[in-house]
């Protein structure tokens, strides 16, 4: 009997993390489009092969497509919590005053270093310390 209690206590807790761990895991865009093809999209493409207007496959689901695009979308917004509408760019501020006070403070003029080995070998005799 005490096994059968550990082995309980065991698929127990096994079960409540895989249900734990499926709550948590949102849904794709992939698994979204795979649900609703086969929800909305699926049943509109053989009412419409059903239908003998002689229309081919690609036309029922060309005809199909934005009915499944809004399914998704709706799907997506329903697992996201909020509708994907665009969100305003926060504003660019101007640097405060000490930023600018500093900013003017610095040389505006930049020199270049030396860029071939003379004139790094030039300067590099013009500070060598006096033998004397």
């Amino acid at each position: 009997m005490h096994d059968r209690d550990k082995l309980f206590f065991i698929a127990l807790t096994l079960g409540l993390a895989l249900a734990g761990t499926q709550g948590a895991s949102a849904l794709t865009k992939e698994e979204a489009i795979e649900n609703c093809r086969a929800t909305v999209g699926r049943p509109l493409v053989e009412a419409c092969m059903r239908g003998g207007r002689g229309e081919s496959r690609e036309t029922c689901r060309a005809q199909a497509t934005p009915k499944v695009r809004e399914c998704v979308i709706a799907a997506l917004n329903k697992a996201n919590a909020r509708a994907n509408v665009p969100v305003e760019v926060p504003k660019e501020q101007a640097p405060s005053a000490a930023v600018a006070e500093q900013a003017e403070a610095l040389p505006t003029v930049f020199v270049a270093p030396p860029r071939t080995i003379a004139d790094i070998a030039a300067i590099l005799d013009s500070e060598k310390p006096d033998a004397a």
